[in-house]
């Protein structure tokens, strides 16, 4: 079994979500305590990144687009998340190539 976890933004969640307000260190240390595996995504915040170092975990930047199409990164944070880091094969794929031109991705 694997959980998945994806909490309002620490930065922009009180202007994205009616529900922002969250302890993030409690959720953090419950999210320590499951037996078992667990994809969480955050913004890429230092006090996000802070809190996973803490609590062990393993963290990774990738990219993604905001409301406006900007492209930005948030982190992936799990126990292990050396798979994230395998380089993707993929065919034509026009959000790919956008971001290969921004320099987030490569072949």
């Amino acid at each position: 079994m694997a959980f998945f976890i994806d909490p309002p933004y620490t930065i922009a969640g009180r202007r994205l979500y009616t529900h922002s307000q969250i302890d993030h260190e409690k959720l953090f240390r419950e999210t320590s305590k499951i037996n078992g595996n667990f994809l969480m995504t955050y913004d890429n915040a230092k006090p996000v990144r802070e809190l996973a170092a803490r609590f062990g975990f393993d963290t990774h930047k990738i990219p993604m687009k905001n409301t406006h199409h900007e492209i930005m990164s948030e982190l992936l944070i799990g126990r292990d998340l050396g798979w994230a880091r395998k380089p993707l094969k993929l065919g034509h794929d026009a959000l790919f190539e956008d971001l290969q031109a921004h320099g987030y991705a490569s072949r």
